[in-house]
């Protein structure tokens, strides 16, 4: 059997087959509009539509059982128009049955007892009114009443609504004109700062209330500058002379007589229930002014302010205590002593009007967000699923191809969208810009390849694919230690920049140490970045040496990215670059671990003169050493020999593997072609040198971080299969204290970091003893120097750390496990900056001097040279936050383009944006 959900099936003409051929009730209704016929099943009979005509059919069967008896009985409802469709419907019914027997006639709400009685089974009879729909009525067509509001007060100023009359103005207060969609604030020539500020409150409010009706503005009126808009809102126009019916500050009374007048009219009434069903309406006694807690939940409230009324319903309070509040409020409102204008606000709890709350001291707060109530919203609202962590699987890390899915990565797909340049293709070209503040400035074309790593550049690159289509790419470059403010721009001027080519362009956000092959193809063993702003590092240049680390897996990605010049950076598996802008020399270092490639590369960056800022290339005698025999020079430029990283295969087999629990599960993700600022303080790295397995330790990672990450290091040495050595050391690096054996499996290592660098950005960390600070005056001579040493002395070589035997398992703790640190000669290092200077000259870097001319910031006198003060720890007795103060005047100058005496007239926030900008900060 099929079962109807519907009351009733239609059944059209042919409604009197097989009619009472079955004893029982049946009953068949008639619609009101359109007089079609339809059978009610038995679930609803009963149930009759008070618009609606019905027939009911009544068949009985004879004590024999073979005779039959029929009654028909008529049902009209109160509103229906098909009385006489019914009947001739009936009149067919009866024809068809042979009935002789009169039709009965049953009326809504007049039914016999009898006919009741066919129902009683059901409980009784049971109507439905018709459903009316009404048409949708717009929110934006409500008729809204203009208000006018005075804000005045001393101390607290009031918000009271007034008469629309310009004689209700004056000139020491701030009046609100609310039209709906515009509100207008006329602020009097005389008024208070106070009230100014209660104006814009107000008002905004009243703006963002009404947000999902209308969208409204907000238009400020000055006292002697009124438009004839605002005159034509207030009902009046300029022609009437308004300006002359505005009170006086005078007239207009005292600001704290009209708070204390305002506070004493406002009345409060509560409306509860003392016994159920029986509510009660009593005024509130109270001292003082009306405040949040005098609002209980479980009543309602009503606030008569004399031209407002207000009434509020608690969310507990019953629905016989909110109509007895209601028809207070409307007592209150025809008692006679009010304008015709009053109006009645009604408000539910936690939905109040800003008017209304403005009437209280106090703050809402079981309205506001706090992280209790999230937290408490999260668990009501949202199951925490618990999770569980399962061991990782260590043979993953070793083997990812065994089960890796099959996909297209993002970077696959853009190597097929965007070709690589071709050498000498006529039909392609690129043109590159460097960000100066907001501005795009177009770099010089023998610059191209040359990027600076506190600059940002966007790129354009041009090309004509197979055929005849076009395709534009628009590059923006980001480097590392560039500003917040830089990185914003070059990505809006790249997408401005885009909009004129349509939907044949590209853009690729390019962040530096990790360019794309189709970016790299442009620059071809000329891809270079220096360390530092383009200006300062030209100005510099020829004042200190430099040092390149040349690295790359193939032709294509082998680039120079600058380092420290200082020698403990060195690594046996790379080719480095050292210039002496001096001694016009510049050496080619050649690790015993680098390949062809990187020597080749490194070939032809001496021969370039922009890569050695030279007027030509051989204005520097260009000078080749292999590891193990390098000349004196070297070593000079370099501030000295100090121990470096003797791994010939950094590379080759070097993994990273990012340890997390942000997730509530420990999870191990491998990373390719790692960089620096892979190095998030929130987790823990597993780096695998195939020699040695190192964890970096971040400085925000939990404790389970640390401990499932050395679980699994212990796992992962243990299964290894790779043929490494079986006596593989594990070592715990802390953040920040990264040793050159640590970090040079990372290109361009950058110490010490930058200001803006991302969050984590390993640095290392220094601490040596400084010196007196003494005027250079008195230095003793002993303390002349060797080309390229600064005054703390050259660094020590020290001997080979001793390998860290591994952790057993069943002893792991990741703050047990040995920790290795920056060794001395690094620290010394850092403090040398490996400042080039002539023979026989003495460096004063780390010199502490007296100038002259006393500066109020720096009452000692004492200055430091520009460099020494960028490294940290600062010498002693130097305050952080004023470290121009310390400064020469002459390079004071120099580093900031202007005079001690301009340079402190500025703003504060100019002087904090120079001397960012200069490191000073």
């Amino acid at each position: 059997p099929i079962s109807l959900r519907k009351q009733d099936l239609k059944m059209g003409s042919n409604w009197l087959r097989e009619v009472g051929s079955l004893p029982g009730l049946s009953i068949w209704r008639i619609d009101n509009k359109s007089s079609e016929v339809s059978v009610v099943t038995k679930g609803s009979h009963g149930i009759f539509r008070s618009d609606d005509s019905y027939i009911l059919l009544l068949t009985s069967v004879g004590e024999d059982g073979s005779t039959t008896s029929h009654r028909i009985i008529l049902w009209f409802g109160a509103t229906t128009k098909r009385q006489n469709e019914a009947k001739q419907k009936a009149k067919e019914l009866a024809d068809k049955l042979s009935v002789t027997e009169p039709v009965e006639e049953q009326q809504h709400n007049s039914e016999t007892n009898e006919f009741k009685k066919m129902f009683s089974y059901r409980g009784g009879l049971s109507y439905i009114e018709p459903l009316v729909l009404k048409r949708q009525q717009n929110l934006r067509e409500d008729q809204h009443q203009k208000k006018l509001y005075i804000i005045k007060g001393k101390k607290y100023p009031r918000v009271v609504r007034v008469e629309i009359d310009v004689a209700n103005m004056n000139h020491g207060d701030i009046f609100v004109l609310d039209d709906d969609v515009k509100i207008w604030v006329w602020s009097g020539a005389k008024s208070n700062r106070l009230e100014r500020g209660k104006a814009l409150d107000t008002t905004t409010r009243l703006r963002d209330e009404r947000m999902n009706r209308v969208k409204a503005e907000i238009i400020q009126i000055q006292d002697g500058r009124e438009t004839e808009e605002f005159w034509k809102v207030l009902g009046t126009s300029s022609s009437a002379n308004p300006q002359d019916k505005i009170k006086s500050e005078a007239d207009g009374g005292d600001d704290e007589a009209f708070e204390n007048m305002s506070l004493e009219e406002d009345k409060l009434y509560k409306v509860s229930e003392e016994t159920e069903g029986t509510p009660t309406v009593a005024p509130v006694e109270r001292s003082q002014p009306l405040h949040r807690d005098q609002l209980e939940s479980n009543a309602s409230y009503i606030v008569d302010s004399g031209t407002e009324i207000f009434v509020w319903w608690g969310r507990d309070s019953s629905q016989t205590v909110r109509t007895e509040a209601s028809t207070y409020a409307e007592a209150l409102k025809a008692d006679g002593s009010r304008p015709s204008w009053v109006e009645i606000t009604s408000m539910a709890q936690a939905v109040e009007t800003t008017l209304f709350k403005m009437k209280f001291r106090g703050v809402f707060k079981e309205y506001m967000e706090t992280p209790e109530h999230y937290k408490d919203r999260l668990t009501k609202f949202h199951k925490i699923a618990h999770v569980r962590q399962e061991k990782i699987n260590v043979d993953a890390l070793h083997h990812p191809e065994k089960y890796a899915i099959a996909k297209e990565d993002d970077y696959a797909l853009m190597e097929k969208l965007i070709p690589h340049k071709e050498e000498n293709s006529p039909d392609s070209f690129t043109k590159i810009w460097y960000m100066v503040g907001k501005k795009m400035v177009e770099l010089p074309q023998e610059e191209y390849g040359i990027f600076y790593s506190h600059n940002c550049y966007v790129m354009h690159y041009h090309m004509r694919l197979p055929g005849r289509e076009t395709r534009n790419v628009i590059y923006f470059w980001l480097g590392r230690s560039s500003s917040i403010d830089d990185k914003g721009s070059a990505a809006m001027q790249a997408a401005d920049y885009s909009k004129q080519f349509g939907r044949s362009v590209l853009q690729v956000r390019v962040v530096q140490n990790r360019e794309p092959d189709h970016f790299l193809s442009h620059f071809v063993h000329k891809f270079i970045v220096r360390r530092g702003k383009r200006e300062q590092w030209m100005e510099t240049v020829q004042k200190r040496a430099s040092l390149y680390q040349v690295r790359g897996a193939d032709n294509l990605k082998v680039r120079a990215i600058e380092m420290e010049a200082v020698s403990f950076v060195l690594s046996s598996s790379d080719v480095f670059i050292a210039m002496n802008p001096i001694e016009k020399r510049a050496f080619i270092w050649r690790g015993k671990g680098s390949t062809d490639d990187e020597f080749a590369y490194a070939q032809e960056f001496v021969k370039s003169p922009v890569a050695l800022v030279a007027s030509s290339a051989s204005d520097y005698r260009v000078e080749i050493c292999k590891e193990g025999e390098e000349p004196k020079l070297f070593w000079d430029t370099l501030g000295g020999k100090a121990e470096y990283s003797t791994n010939f295969d950094l590379t080759r087999k070097c993994r990273f593997f990012f340890c997390t629990d942000r997730t509530s599960v420990f999870k191990v993700n491998l990373i390719e072609d790692f960089i620096q600022d892979d190095l998030l303080e929130r987790g823990v790295v597993m780096l695998d040198g195939f020699v040695e397995v190192f964890l970096w330790v971040g400085a925000k990672a939990s404790q389970k971080e640390k401990d499932m990450a050395l679980q699994t290091a212990e796992d992962y040495i243990k299964e290894a299969d790779d043929g490494r050595p079986s006596n593989c050391p594990l070592y715990r690096v802390n953040a920040n204290e990264e040793p050159n054996s640590f970090y040079v499996y990372f290109h361009g290592w950058d110490h010490p970091p930058q200001k803006d660098s991302p969050a984590g950005s390993p640095a290392v960390s220094v601490k040596v003893s400084e010196p007196t600070p003494t005027p250079a005056a008195a230095a003793p001579k002993s303390a002349a120097l060797t080309p390229g040493i600064a005054a703390a002395g050259r660094p020590r070589m020290l001997s080979a750390v001793p390998p860290i035997q591994r952790l057993q398992p069943t002893t792991s703790s990741s703050d047990s496990l040995p920790l290795i640190s920056p060794r001395r000669s690094e620290s010394k290092a850092l403090l040398l900056k490996a400042a080039v200077v002539a023979p026989g000259e003495v460096s004063s870097v780390n010199t502490p001097r007296k100038d002259t001319e006393k500066n109020p910031l720096n009452p000692e006198g004492v200055t430091w040279d520009f460099d020494r003060l960028r490294v940290k720890p600062l010498p002693p007795g130097v305050e952080p936050t004023k470290l121009e103060s310390y400064l020469s005047e002459q390079e004071f100058v120099e580093i900031l383009k202007m005079t001690p005496d301009a340079f402190y007239k500025l703003p504060k926030w100019k002087q904090t944006v120079l001397k960012k900008d200069a490191q000073l900060f």
